[in-house]
């Protein structure tokens, strides 16, 4: 039998939900672009293997709004090279990174094996890459390394990166319709929710409190 919490209206739902109790939780801690600029430029020269991988992961993160389900599921054949430079596939979007997130995903391809299923595995005490995708614990782990590395009084979350993003792109004028689709969302709500407006992500949410048939 089919999982019934896995139908896009009970997602949705359950999103609401989420959004009607954020009050009682604290808020997600943004990773902004000043961010990631600090870290890159604090780990740029460190051969260390966890370090140039976890630098593929704060850019791809960011620059294509990644969930950590995403980013667990991903393998090499979802990065496209052309003429271009490189292409991430996520579902059915695609985001070209820059030149910056370029250079440190080839830097991590240049250290993985190339039977490797998954584009980001654990990495053992030997420095040696396993084969199985991260785990929810082990991209914690990564993204809780990243504030200590800054410094920061704050713990970065799996939802940072994402919550970021969405501020970035508000910034530069892009409407919540646009950065629903450019960050995979079924509805404006998460975005509006991110940027601080709490009555527009409810009202964008009711919309999808409708269920309709599943047959």
């Amino acid at each position: 039998m089919s999982d019934p919490t896995a139908h896009s209206s009970v997602q949705q739902s359950l999103a609401a939900l989420r959004i009607e109790k954020s009050g009682d939780a604290h808020p997600t801690v943004p990773f902004e672009r000043k961010h990631l600029e600090a870290l890159t430029q604090k780990l740029d020269n460190k051969p260390s293997l966890k370090v140039v991988r976890d630098l593929a992961i704060y850019h791809l993160m960011f620059e294509c709004m990644l969930k950590r389900s995403e980013l667990k599921k991903m393998s090499p054949a979802d990065i496209e090279k052309n003429s271009e430079g490189l292409t991430v596939h996520v579902g059915c979007s695609s985001y070209p990174l820059s030149q910056h997130g370029q250079k440190y995903l080839l830097r991590w391809l240049s250290k993985l094996p190339v039977q490797n299923p998954y584009l980001f595995s654990a990495i053992d005490k030997h420095g040696n890459i396993g084969v199985e995708p991260l785990n929810d614990s082990s991209i914690y782990r990564i993204l809780r390394a990243a504030s200590d590395k800054l410094k920061l009084n704050v713990k970065f979350s799996g939802q940072s990166l994402r919550v970021g993003a969405v501020k970035e792109l508000s910034r530069k004028g892009v409407k919540a319709i646009d950065i629903q689709h450019y960050g995979r969302w079924l509805s404006p709500a998460m975005p509006y929710q991110y940027l601080g407006n709490k009555v527009t992500a409810e009202t964008e949410m009711m919309v999808f409190k409708r269920f309709k048939p599943w047959y």
